[in-house]
């Protein structure tokens, strides 16, 4: 009887041991196929590339400001900076990626700290909008992934800065100042935030933090009517060069519905369509050509 108990025992060892070992291949195999994904992903590229001028901008608006709770959420930005760049080095690209979009939505919120701080000392209209939307920013930063965080951060300085600017009495238009726009649509341009297509479809997708770009554009140029855009629509390969032409076209044109519809003139907004001819993709995998059927956003 002893000796059954003695070897049931060593099964028992040995199936959990070899169940335990299972377990961490494929953590392990997990943590190879994120970190081959992340790699060269383009976002953790542009977050390498611009944490640290980002972070000095949020720190000196932080200081100016004087908010403790601001200054709290950049140096808990910092920290997070910090240790996406140590995972980086140490091949850890999906932490990396993770602790990068930590960063940037703390400075997302350091922004709508700084943002509220003068809400309540001020009866300007201006304020009261720029502050939601620096809230709304912060919101977005935690959610859709890097880009969005990215995107939601540089937006959360923009309607920030507004709030100073029509604190302090400087001229706005609408919610964000001409040269901020500018800014905007430099960061677009910089992280590729375009608007997708499902296949052989006009209504386009984008994630919350290109939604609210869009909206708040759409504001500035209902404000100024000398702010004027270009859309651009692009398609995949699939079909012929003619219809593919066409296709752009209706995606340029079904973005300008959506932005007229949320405020923005109609005159102020012109169309074009490049079909498949300026892909930003191989069109070998469906993801690739998602890549291509897009509209793009430019300032004229």
């Amino acid at each position: 009887m002893k000796r059954i108990l003695i070897i049931f025992g060593l099964l028992t060892f040995a199936i959990g041991g070899q169940t335990q070992v299972s377990y961490e291949d494929d953590a392990d195999a997990r943590e190879a196929r994120c970190n081959a994904r992340r790699m060269n992903n383009p976002a953790l590229a542009a977050a390498l590339a611009n944490i640290e001028a980002d972070l000095v901008e949020a720190e000196q608006a932080a200081s100016e400001l004087g908010n403790a709770d601001a200054k709290t959420a950049i140096e808990d930005a910092k920290a997070a900076a910090a240790n996406a760049r140590m995972a980086h080095k140490n091949g850890k690209y999906c932490q990396a990626y993770d602790l990068f979009n930590e960063a940037y939505g703390y400075l997302s919120n350091s922004y709508a700290i700084g943002a509220n701080h003068y809400v309540g000392k001020s009866d300007n209209a201006v304020v009261k909008q720029a502050a939601e939307d620096a809230d709304l920013y912060a919101e977005a930063s935690h959610k859709d992934g890097l880009d969005c965080a990215m995107a939601a951060s540089r937006n959360a300085r923009i309607s920030y800065e507004t709030v100073h600017d029509a604190f302090s009495g400087s001229a706005t238009h609408g919610t964000v100042t001409t040269a901020n726009l500018t800014e905007l649509q430099n960061h677009l341009n910089r992280i590729e935030a375009t608007v997708r297509f499902d296949f052989a479809a006009t209504e386009p997708q984008f994630d919350q933090a290109t939604d609210l770009a869009i909206n708040t554009l759409c504001k500035a140029m209902d404000a100024d009517k000398n702010l004027k855009v270009l859309i651009t629509g692009h398609t995949d390969n699939v079909g012929s060069a003619a219809a593919n032409m066409a296709y752009g076209r209706k995606r340029a044109e079904a973005l300008k519905a959506l932005m007229v519809k949320r405020g923005a003139p109609a005159a102020q907004i012109s169309t074009a369509s490049r079909g498949e001819e300026e892909p930003v993709a191989d069109n070998d995998t469906d993801e690739h050509r998602k890549q291509n059927r897009r509209a793009v956003i430019t300032l004229k």
